[in-house]
């Protein structure tokens, strides 16, 4: 959703009366997400309301508060009034008048609470606890039915219960609630606070534009005076760059600042780097290009170029990185850059930080001396000694750091820099660094899955669609097609791999040096007419693969490349092959009878399953808690089944939710973990949509050498985090499981008779440890206090 205008952030001297003094986005776009969802007021517009008022407000003292008005007005200490906070106490549920209607097709109970705030121009609300149950919906209408806020449901819950909603223009509401009539769980609806409106927030844009001018300060707030306006001339060679930051609000906050960053696709795919200790709400986000004032001097710019909201992708505080991806593309108007990046690590001899500190207008700052790597506030980062023209301040947090070559190194995580007058303070800042941001353990916490999603194995990355360096001759990897992460058939296959000729010229000849498990293949010769932009798909030579990681690589070679950076293409494929037996484990979570699951053979036929068929593939869906199923799960339990293994080959795991929200962690901890009969964990999960499937290998039992008995043990029991493990044989793999199923630690250092387990930085709770000899697995139970 883009939206045209924005708010400020409340002045820290607010005064003791409570008055709001923030502008309308703050209320339509609110600390807390107000995402709205399907659905529409009952019998409206044809109908009145059901009920009297159930709350008046008394109007203030318009008089006083106009005289305050005209002259905070004049001064920029101050934002722009239009309201007045009201503390309220509204239990809607409890206080509402409730009867029966048709919506959607079925009955719903609907409940409706009228608040009229008499001669307000305007109203918005916050509620102290909001709690809406699956298919219940709350929607809040002006009795002249011109406008209505909502619907909101079960998604818009919060951990802390809270929501405020935004703006309507009216002076009597009703808040309604729709709940289905066959429902078992209930809704909590409390009113806290209603903001009576005074005066018209749009004439504050439209009319009063030139009282901005006078107060010569951003929207959002202003920064010290050592800070450099972007659009001066230090920050002529930047302006490309520039284009890739905005500025973070978060509901009435300047919260931090980030940067659209390209990946190895140079798609426009929105992804959005900052800091990982900015996240929370993300959600929400509403992200502000082009705010920058348009000459060296000035304090204001436009703010008409935002888009509202993301959804994380990965983050990791090991180097304090975050990457959104915007729930919408920036429009062409806003004319934005993908900013390039270098994940190399390599020395960085002189930097540029772009930013928005303090939530003001874009600014510039510079490093004239090498960057140090440093270990700072527990993450890897480079240090910046002394900017030598510029600092940042709170609120430049996650704004890029670009090397010489224009390219993203690190983004800011903290430090001292602040204007001291006019003049910097000379103190350092730290930027985590973009090359321990591209590793991980998986892709919820590195960069490399989501910006080279081929797995081409660049290392370094120029802007998008402006500011790449282009060449004559620039052939370069482009990735494999078509190979999956995991395998569940040692086959042999032929694997296929993407050409791109980023040159100018015609790409009519490459080979390819093909290395497959660290084994050099034949060369691949190619030989065509591949025009600049264009891809080719070349089969490579035939690969058999073996249990465990499976390792690809490929290097264009081309006579003439005048760019051999982006010639590398990776690509790693697990073959995953149980042993013999499986064991499937569900933990339902409060929801137990929206879950099915089914285990399907090699030749597709369903050998497993349970839960409530009616939400299977081929089930007609529920709608609300009413189940005639006798196999639906009851809430919050652990079931488990065993199923030996009948005929080796690929197996499919399928688990569907009726409500697409997964078992996973909204609604209870639920998950799933299926293992084989050596307990090695072949999928496991709880958090998707509608539906979450596996596919791995089963083969016959390994040989595994015959001995008696092996004896484990682990103390103290229940104990506070520190623990004594030990075993009468050599153990090679230490794996700890919680109660979900998922793995939260596993070490493979052999060791024999004793060692330590440090569990202190894990919840309490009750833990599985796996202990893996050549004998087989031991599994102890652990209760953590």
């Amino acid at each position: 959703m883009c939206i045209g205008f924005e708010p400020l952030i409340a002045p820290s001297n607010m005064t003791a009366s409570r008055i709001l003094t923030v502008l309308f986005a703050w209320l339509a776009l609110p600390a807390v997400s107000q995402i709205a969802y399907e659905g529409t007021p009952v019998d409206w517009p044809q109908s009145l309301p059901h009920t009297e008022a159930q709350l008046t407000l008394d109007a203030p003292d318009l008089e006083a508060l106009r005289a305050e008005d005209l002259e905070n007005d004049l001064h920029k200490e101050f934002g722009y009034r239009f309201g007045v906070d009201m503390p309220v106490s509204l239990d809607v549920v409890a206080s509402g008048e409730t009867f029966t209607a048709r919506a959607n097709g079925q009955n719903v109970l609907v409940t409706q609470a009228r608040v009229s705030a008499p001669g307000a121009v305007s109203m918005n609300f916050t509620f102290d606890a909001l709690r809406l149950p699956k298919g219940a919906k709350l929607l809040i209408w002006d009795t002249n039915q011109s406008a209505y806020l909502g619907a909101y449901d079960h998604r818009s819950n919060t951990d802390g219960g809270e929501f405020a909603v935004g703006l309507i223009y009216a002076s009597d509401v009703v808040i309604e609630l729709q709940m289905p009539a066959r429902n078992s769980h209930t809704a909590e609806v409390i009113l806290g606070e209603v903001v009576y409106g005074y005066r018209d927030v749009l004439s504050k844009w439209n009319q009063e534009a030139q009282a901005w001018e006078k107060a010569l300060r951003g929207p959002f707030g202003n920064s010290g005076a050592c800070n450099v306006n972007v659009n001066c001339p230090e920050g002529d060679e930047w302006q490309t760059e520039s284009r890739s930051v905005a500025l973070i609000v978060d509901g009435g906050f300047a919260a931090c600042t980030g940067a659209l960053v390209n990946n190895t696709q140079q798609d426009g795919t929105p992804y959005f780097l900052t800091a990982n200790h900015c996240l929370g709400g993300e959600g929400g986000w509403v992200f502000y290009f082009n705010h920058e004032s348009a000459t060296c001097s000035g304090n204001t710019g436009p703010t008409s170029d935002s888009v509202s909201g993301s959804v994380l992708r990965a983050s990791n505080g090991g180097s304090d990185f975050a990457l959104l991806e915007l729930d919408e593309s920036p429009p062409a108007s806003f004319n934005v850059q993908y900013a390039g990046w270098d994940r190399t690590d390599n020395p960085v001899p002189n930097a540029c930080g772009i930013h928005h500190p303090s939530g003001d207008v874009k600014k510039i700052c510079f490093e004239d001396d090498a960057l140090s790597q440093e270990n700072w506030g527990g993450a890897q980062t480079w240090r910046v000694a002394n900017w030598d023209l510029g600092v940042t301040e709170p609120g430049s947090s996650g704004s890029p750091l670009f090397d010489q070559n224009h390219r993203i190194v690190g983004q800011l995580f903290g430090g001292s820099a602040a204007c001291s007058g006019s003049n910097d303070n000379n103190q350092p800042d730290y930027y985590g660094r973009f090359a321990i941001s591209w590793d991980g353990t998986s892709a919820s916490n590195r960069l490399k899955d989501w910006l080279d999603p081929s797995g081409s194995g660049s290392e370094t990355m120029d802007g998008w669609p402006e500011g790449a360096e282009v060449f004559a001759s620039d052939p370069a990897a482009n990735g494999f097609q078509n190979i999956p992460e995991t395998l569940c058939d040692p086959s042999s296959f032929d694997p296929v791999f993407r050409i791109k000729n980023f040159g100018t010229d015609v790409l009519t000849a490459c080979s390819l040096l093909v290395t497959y498990n660290g084994v050099a293949q034949d060369p691949v010769y190619w030989t065509g007419s591949l025009a600049s932009g264009d891809t080719q798909d070349v089969t490579l030579p035939t690969f058999t693969p073996e249990d465990g990681n499976n390792d690809l690589s490929v290097i264009v070679d081309a006579e003439g490349d005048e760019n051999p950076m982006n010639n590398a293409g990776t690509a790693t494929t697990l073959l995953s092959l149980g042993e013999a037996a499986l064991t499937i484990e569900i933990l339902t979570d409060t929801y137990g009878y929206e879950t099915y699951w089914e285990l399907r053979g090699p030749y597709g036929d369903v050998v497993l399953s349970g839960g409530n068929e009616n939400v299977g593939p081929n089930g007609g869906g529920l709608t609300d808690a009413a189940n005639d199923d006798p196999g639906a799960y009851d809430n919050s339990t652990l079931y488990s089944f065993d199923y030996n293994v009948e005929d080796p080959g690929c197996y499919t795991f399928l688990i569907v939710d009726d409500y697409a929200d997964g078992i996973c962690c909204a609604y209870g901890e639920g998950g799933y973990t299926i293992t084989d009969a050596l307990g090695t964990v072949l999928a496991s999960g709880g958090e998707f949509g509608g539906e979450a499937e596996h596919e791995f290998g089963m083969t016959a039992a390994n040989n595994i050498a015959e001995k008696s008995a092996w004896q484990s043990s682990l103390f103290p029991n229940p104990g506070n985090g520190n623990y004594t493990l030990t075993a009468d044989t050599e153990v090679k793999l230490v794996r700890v499981i919680d109660a979900v199923g998922r793995t939260v630690l596993q070490d493979n250092t052999r060791w024999d008779k004793r060692t330590q387990l440090n569990l202190a930085g894990l919840p309490a709770g009750s833990y599985t440890v796996q202990l893996q000899s050549d004998y087989g697995w031991h599994h102890l139970q652990l209760i953590q206090r």
